[in-house]
């Protein structure tokens, strides 16, 4: 599902930028004198804008004790993903570079049942990553990585039993993706990321048949990747005729 994503966001954004060359290349009707010259983009400057997508998820869940009640197991499950991007760019020859910050929304509800039931629960995500990248004409190709925050939670539910869930993940990710401008304002994108958002824990409370209390603790390996198409508005950026 996630390259079918990838390749619609890549195939949308080829198309745009194919009719878009077409209509630089049309003479206007008072003939190729009022052409404007052909430019080249200025990546550097402000930006924000949107994306959306698919991603799937892992949670590797693993008992800490080592008691041996159910083998340590994997909660994979796909949803949605999208949010929102801020940031800004810095341009140097063919070199861009920069600061990227994401927020936004993961679904990756999911229960696996393996002797005992574990979830994961979709919330908000968030990532800061610098951004490196090689510019030609109005393309850009270029790679991300950073810190990555996940605010879902993820839990091992014994039924009667007092539980805990494993919340707040802080992790890291790594990506890249090609960027096409449409005019100096206006740019569409096409993205891969993984995420590795940490092990974080959950516990169970409850008392055995012998009146003795117990509790057993569980850690939660949580990993992500996605694929998302996207659009920024440019605030500060423009063209530069090619000399």
């Amino acid at each position: 599902m996630l390259s079918g994503i990838l390749g619609l966001a890549l195939a949308s954004a080829t198309a745009i930028a194919s009719a878009n060359a077409a209509d630089m290349l049309r003479a206007p009707a008072g003939g190729y004198k009022d052409t404007p010259a052909y430019v080249e983009m200025d990546w550097s400057g402000a930006y924000l804008g949107g994306h959306a997508g698919g991603v799937r998820a892992s949670d590797k869940v693993t008992d800490l004790e080592g008691y041996g009640f159910f083998p340590s197991l994997t909660n994979n499950a796909s949803g949605a993903f999208g949010g929102g991007q801020l940031g800004y760019n810095w341009q140097r020859g063919n070199i861009v570079f920069g600061v990227e910050a994401d927020l936004g929304v993961m679904s990756i509800n999911h229960t696996a049942t393996e002797r005992i039931p574990a979830s994961i629960k979709d919330n908000f995500y968030a990532d800061v990553t610098g951004r490196l990248g090689y510019a030609s004409g109005s393309t850009l190709v270029y790679a991300k990585g950073g810190v990555a925050y996940f605010n879902g939670e993820a839990k091992v539910v014994n039924p009667g039993r007092t539980f805990t869930a494993a919340k707040d993940f802080t992790g890291w990710t790594v990506g890249g993706g090609l960027e096409y401008a449409l005019s100096p304002a206006w740019s569409v994108k096409g993205e891969y990321q993984h995420f590795d958002f940490g092990t974080e824990k959950s516990a169970i409370y409850g008392c055995c048949t012998a009146g003795n209390m117990y509790n057993f603790h569980y850690g939660h390996g949580l990993t992500a990747d996605a694929v998302s198409a996207g659009v920024n508005y440019h605030i500060t950026s423009g063209y530069e005729p090619l000399k």
